[in-house]
């Protein structure tokens, strides 16, 4: 790759906005958007580059035919269509041939990894093979750092098969994509955000497509490198020959969260030395012994973060018992996907009307022969009204109650409802449909948020805590996503975590 430009983005430094900022200035310049290329690692990072070329320059996507993931690229290079690659009926006669059970279909992680979705026997053969490709490793060097009970002879005898099946069927698959690419992009202008996520095999294809560019810019933060289980290697990053540039202010991370968080990420080992200013902010680190203590009662939004999924039961089970108006993941809104059969019942029981489709909705949460008659949705099927009250509901269309919604939507669990009522009654009907102020996740799924507050759970799992024994650098890098979302205060729950041990 030629004249390279390596762009170190701390957290909250805006490394995104610098690229863009990159971008819009190669082609004020009079690169055409044709011979540019924007390579991200999600769909929404994609979005955003092409929406802030178009409504800048007027471009249309079209004229913007490699700002796409690599996937996508390589997808699009290789003139590859839908059926050749491998889907989840494939998967199916696969999975038969080599007498394992498999969930499929792959699927392509933030960090560019395929991974299948499940947790059976040969999806976890599935994702070491890609896992193995991505790094670059034979069957048998893969398999030494594997940590599943399985023979290496299993291993072996699954890579080959899981090959030689596709060489027979005709069929690629996520991985194949990039190990396929062997010609340059015709572009004269490379950018690469969050470059700490690519595998080895992404560097390599990275290096093919812009081998013929006049310049490249890299931009990443190997301290934000925590896709290694998925094989992240920042590495790569660290030894790319290049010109270097930090960005040197953050405009998230308040003073005390920075002094911390530099004490976290000091102690990695290997890493590019970065000097990073917080905001003027003093703001507030709190140091809690159980998550019990926590406080969520602060104007602002918060984020509540753990290491592993069960953590965050038993924060879910407080928000619950208090009625705090909380969202994950699964479940965006208060009511998840209760709210909006809720709303439209109490908008009809208010003499407001409803459509046809949405009385289905509220239908669907009732159930036959109780809340509405067993007839009622071959009824509904012939209903051509454009709006329906609850009379016409009543009379026409096979309803039999009008009690309030947590009597006559029947089938939502009691728990639900407990806790639905709970935070209606204290905070109002509209929290069922506002974007509630709590959020839950993972570490991992939280990079590159951010909230006022956040609420960073250190505790650990067995594994965890023996994975820190071997190498405690990968989870300083996760901790150190975790603090760094902060804006205004965090609060860190739990004393036991070696990580944090100086306190």
């Amino acid at each position: 790759m030629n004249d390279v430009t390596k762009i170190f983005g701390p957290p909250g430094t805006g490394k995104t906005t610098t690229l863009l900022d990159l971008l819009e200035t190669t082609l004020a310049r009079g690169v055409p958007p044709e011979r540019v290329a924007y390579m991200t690692f999600t769909t929404k990072a994609r979005r955003e580059a092409v929406e802030r070329t178009v409504e800048r320059f007027g471009f249309t996507e079209e004229q913007m035919p490699y700002f796409r993931t690599l996937h996508s690229i390589a997808y699009r290079e290789l003139d590859v269509s839908g059926p050749m690659m491998v889907h989840h009926g494939e998967l199916r006669e696969f999975a038969e041939l080599i007498g394992m059970e498999m969930t499929g279909p792959s699927r392509a992680t933030e960090s560019g990894l395929a991974v299948t979705n499940g947790n059976l026997r040969g999806d976890r053969f599935l994702t070491f093979d890609h896992l193995r490709r991505h790094r670059g490793q034979d069957v048998e060097t893969a398999y030494r750092g594997w940590r599943e009970d399985e023979t290496a002879f299993m291993a072996r005898h699954f890579c080959s098969t899981y090959e030689k099946w596709k060489t027979d069927e005709g069929l690629l698959d996520f991985t194949d994509l990039l190990t396929r690419i062997d010609e340059p992009l015709p572009v004269d202008v490379v950018f690469v955000d969050e470059a700490q996520d690519l595998s080895a095999l992404q560097w390599r294809t990275l290096e093919t497509l812009a081998a013929d560019a006049e310049r490249v810019y890299v931009a990443g933060d190997d301290d934000q490198a925590i896709f290694a289980w998925a094989g992240a290697d920042p590495e790569e990053l660290l030894t790319l020959q290049g010109k270097v540039e930090v960005l040197g202010q953050s405009y998230r991370v308040p003073a005390t969260v920075h002094e911390l968080a530099g004490q976290m990420v000091s102690r990695i080992r290997r890493r590019q030395p970065k000097e990073w200013k917080p905001r003027d902010e003093a703001g507030e680190v709190r140091w809690l012994m159980s998550q019990d203590n926590a406080d969520y009662e602060r104007e602002g939004s918060y984020l509540v973060l753990y290491r592993n999924h069960y953590l965050g039961q038993e924060v879910e089970a407080r928000l619950r018992s208090e009625g705090v108006p909380f969202g994950h993941a699964q479940r965006l809104t208060v009511g998840g996907a209760w709210s909006w059969p809720i709303v439209l019942w109490e908008r009809l029981r208010k003499a407001g009307t409803v459509s046809p489709a949405q009385l289905h909705e509220i239908y669907d949460a009732m159930t036959l022969g109780r809340g509405v008659s067993l007839d009622a949705p071959r009824r509904l099927e012939r209903c051509e009204r454009e709006a329906v009250s609850l009379d016409v509901a009543r009379d026409e269309l096979g309803l039999l109650t009008e009690e309030p919604w947590y009597e006559a939507l029947d089938k939502i669990p009691d728990e639900e409802v407990s806790y639905i009522r709970r935070v209606v009654r204290l905070h109002g009907a509209k929290a069922l449909t506002d974007a509630p102020k709590v959020h839950l996740s993972t570490i991992h799924a939280a990079k590159g948020g951010e909230a006022d507050h956040v609420v960073l759970l250190t505790a650990l799992s067995r594994v965890i805590h023996r994975e820190i024994q071997r190498d405690p650098d990968q989870e300083r890098r996760v901790f150190y996503v975790g603090l760094t979302r902060a804006r205004t205060s965090l609060q860190v729950v739990g004393f036991d975590n070696p990580l944090f041990s100086h306190h």
